[in-house]
C-alpha cells in the first residue's frame, strides 16, 4: 500500500500548508503555557480531590483547538488537490492528498472526496495498489457522490 516513489508538494503549495499549520502551532505554543498557569492558579480554588477536573477541562480545550487547526490544514490540502485534479496534474494531486490515505488524516475525509481524487490520480500514475487502497476507503463513504465514483473505478 505504499507509493513506489515520493511525490513532493510544489513550493507554493507547501507554503500555503505551512502558513495554515504555522498559525496553529503558534496558537498552541501560546495556549499550553497559559493552560499550565491557569491550572496552577485554579488549584487554589478547588479542593485537592477536584483539581483533576480543571486540568482535564484545560487539556480538552487545548486538544479541541489543536484539532481545529489540523482540520484547517487538511482543508487547505484538499483545496490544493482539487486545483491539481482540475488541471490534470496527477503528481500534484498525490503530493497534496497523500496524508488522507492514512488513518490519522482520514477523519477529515468524511465524504471520501480526498481519497477518490487521490486514488484516481494514483491510478493514472500507475500506482495500482495505492490507488485501490484509497478507492476502497472512498467507496465506504455513506451517501456520497465520491463513493459512487470510487465504486465505478474499482469495478
Amino acid at each position: 500500500m505504499k507509493l513506489s516513489k515520493a511525490y513532493r508538494l510544489a513550493p507554493e503549495d507547501a507554503h500555503r500548508v505551512r502558513m495554515k499549520m504555522g498559525k496553529g502551532c503558534f496558537v498552541l505554543g501560546c495556549l499550553i503555557p497559559v493552560g499550565i498557569i491557569a491550572s496552577l492558579f485554579a488549584r487554589g480554588f478547588f479542593p485537592p480531590a477536584g483539581r483533576w477536573m480543571i486540568d482535564l477541562a484545560i487539556v480538552l480545550v487545548i486538544l479541541m483547538i489543536f484539532q481545529l487547526f489540523l482540520k484547517e490544514g487538511a482543508h487547505v490540502r484538499l483545496e490544493i488537490g482539487r486545483e491539481h485534479a482540475s488541471s490534470g496534474n496527477n503528481a500534484g494531486v498525490v503530493a497534496a492528498l497523500e496524508p488522507f490515505a492514512y488513518a490519522g488524516s482520514r477523519m477529515f475525509d468524511r465524504t471520501g472526496e480526498a481519497n477518490y481524487l487521490l486514488g484516481h490520480a494514483a491510478k493514472q500514475l500507475g500506482e495500482e495498489n495505492f490507488a485501490e487502497h484509497c478507492l476502497r476507503y472512498a467507496a465506504k463513504a455513506k451517501q456520497s457522490e465520491w463513493a459512487d465514483k470510487a465504486r465505478e473505478l474499482l469495478s
